[in-house]
């Protein structure tokens, strides 16, 4: 039980006190956040919580919980720099050792997704050092598997490989199956840098039999199709595009925009010129719109390239500037 599980259960027994009842409303939308419960924790927060603070003052423990989840959801909206803010300021009002390692782990995501990679592994190394005090395998595992990431943005794949092995033994031994997925997710990123192709299928495969919510499954799936798309079996990527597809009015929107990016590149394979541009607007228009600007430098430059090849001339100079926007962006 993690210091917010325990928390709530202190609190409902005193929900007739409007302190208490404050208090456990914002514990069940942080609660609900944390298991992925994104709609049910924003209908809490909205329709619950901030209603009954509204025009009265916050205490300054309440007010630690409120700013944790706003960091959770701002990391979730792809706004890294807002739950960096967030974060920081639960960080320095909480002495819970344990409540201190979930926020040194996501303040070290908070870094990794703005490409500041030393500052990112601070405060990672920060979270191991608190799980390893208390015992917290689950945690710890994860924190491996997240450093391992690091290192791989950093290019230092046998350093990234050391971390995600060590995560992945904690992770078969007490049967931590969601932190495995990720970890074999990750290992078939090192095996596609690595130009082992089959062995990255395989891992992914791996991983995506693992998973059970949607919107974990997709970001596994994307990774899969693309290194299907290396190794020209487009029928089978396109196989895995048909599953998602069963579900996507279960994607959340940022999911939903990321797999039209690689449905979009699967047309492409199969000659469907029309749908691949549609595929690739909608998305594009969409991370423009909500000024996600990693997705438009890692996917415009490759999208103006193949509407030159297919002369598209003005529309390939429309993206193109659009790379040159992002890069100062990003």
């Amino acid at each position: 039980m993690d210091s917010i599980d325990k928390e709530i259960l202190e609190t409902s027994p005193y929900i007739a006190s409007t302190f208490y009842e404050t208090k456990y409303y914002i514990l069940r939308t942080c609660f609900l956040l944390r298991k992925g419960l994104i709609e049910e924790a924003k209908s809490t927060y909205e329709n619950e919580y901030l209603p009954m603070i509204k025009n009265c003052s916050v205490p300054k423990e309440v007010l630690t919980y409120e700013y944790y989840y706003l960091g959770g959801r701002n990391l979730l909206d792809e706004n890294p720099l807002e739950s960096l803010r967030y974060y920081k300021i639960v960080l320095n009002n909480t002495d819970s050792p344990s409540f201190k390692g979930i926020i040194n782990y996501n303040i070290g995501l908070s870094y990794f997704k703005v490409n500041k990679l030393e500052e990112s592994l601070t405060y990672i190394k920060k979270a191991s050092e608190s799980y390893l005090l208390e015992n917290k395998q689950k945690e710890l595992a994860d924190t491996f598997n997240l450093m391992g990431t690091v290192y791989i943005k950093k290019e230092e794949l046998s350093v990234a490989s050391k971390y995600l092995e060590l995560g992945l033994k904690i992770a078969q031994q007490y049967e931590y199956t969601s932190v495995k997925s990720r970890i074999l997710h990750n290992l078939a990123i090192i095996n596609k840098r690595n130009e082992e192709l089959s062995s990255a299928i395989n891992l992914l495969e791996k991983s995506l039999s693992l998973k059970v919510d949607i919107n974990n499954i997709i970001i596994t799936a994307i990774e899969l199709i693309e290194v299907l798309i290396i190794k020209k079996e487009v029928r089978k990527a396109q196989h895995y595009i048909n599953k998602i597809e069963q579900d996507i009015n279960k994607l959340s929107p940022i999911n939903f925009h990321k797999f039209l990016l690689i449905r979009g590149k699967v047309y492409l394979k199969t000659g469907n010129l029309e749908q691949y541009i549609k595929d690739y607007d909608a998305a594009l228009d969409f991370f423009l719109e909500k000024e996600i600007w990693k997705y438009i430098k890692l996917y415009t430059e490759e999208y103006g390239d193949t509407l030159f090849k297919y002369r598209k001339y003005k529309k390939a100079s429309e993206v193109y500037k659009l790379t040159l926007l992002s890069k100062r962006k990003d």
